[in-house]
């Protein structure tokens, strides 16, 4: 799953006990310490339940992996191109290291950058794009991964470029039956090279158009969350698969997970 302070208060547990959630990512940050920074109000309380799931726990059916997100805003940014990305990394590398996320912490997936919104050039947009990944990457020692649609990655020219094949994709695309092991997102691309999805979010919110609450359609509500609803995400591997992704090494049985692990 995938919540911020906009769900409210959230029972990690609840929601591992009663629907098989395997993993949370959670919002830490927006923007930059000079200029108009943002710390989720949930973060603190969030990343501190998660940490009690911690999977070195051993406690079979209540663990939990997590990560955090960084999402970038252009109207956030005092600085554009490359010192923009640098100081947004900044301050989500500070608040990430005061909680121990990653330089002390084994047990959290690669850090997401969230790119929905973007401004300008594409040349001030990749410059972004590679100040933010070179400074988490130095500070937090460990290669992040993109979060992004294929309409945001088509409109803002990433496209154009294959730098980044080497890094994660947690791919947007709603889809009612994205629960179905063969169901997939559209095929992303980098200057067209196939860039295969490691995290889908297919089943969102209500918006003005639609209502993407697929999971909740399938198969009700999610434990632990006020609403009943937030957005899921499929991991695409195995369970060993992903405790390798949180750098805790192999571990337990190999086999594909059914359902697809959300």
């Amino acid at each position: 799953v995938d919540v911020s302070a906009h769900q409210g208060t959230v029972d990690f547990l609840a929601m591992r006990e009663q629907n098989d959630m395997m993993f949370a990512v959670i919002k830490c940050t927006e923007g930059a310490e000079e200029g108009t920074p943002f710390l989720d109000d949930k973060f603190n309380e969030n990343w501190e339940k998660l940490m009690a799931l911690d999977p070195r726990s051993g406690q079979t059916g209540q663990t939990m992996y997590r990560g955090a997100y960084h999402f970038a805003r252009y109207d956030n940014r005092q600085d554009q191109g490359e010192t923009g990305g640098e100081n947004e990394a900044k301050w989500f590398c500070k608040n990430m290291k005061r909680v121990g996320g990653y330089e002390h912490d084994g047990g959290a997936l690669p850090p997401w950058l969230d790119l929905e919104k973007w401004d300008g050039t594409a040349e001030n947009n990749l410059a972004f794009v590679r100040g933010w990944l070179r400074v988490c990457e130095g500070e937090l020692g460990r290669s992040p991964m993109f979060y992004t649609g294929i309409n945001t990655w088509a409109s803002s020219h990433f496209e154009d470029s294959d730098e980044w094949v080497k890094y994660p994709l947690s791919e947007v695309k709603y889809r009612q039956n994205g629960w179905e092991a063969d169901e997939n997102p559209p095929q992303m691309t980098k200057r067209n090279k196939p860039w295969p999805w490691t995290f889908w979010q297919w089943s969102g919110g209500v918006t003005s158009e639609a209502d993407l609450r697929y999971y909740l359609q399938k198969f009700g509500p999610i434990a632990g969350v006020p609403s009943g609803s937030c957005d899921v995400d499929r991991f695409d591997g195995t369970l060993a698969n992903l405790h390798t992704l949180s750098q805790l090494g192999i571990v337990g049985d190999d086999s594909p997970p059914e359902p697809p692990i959300t």
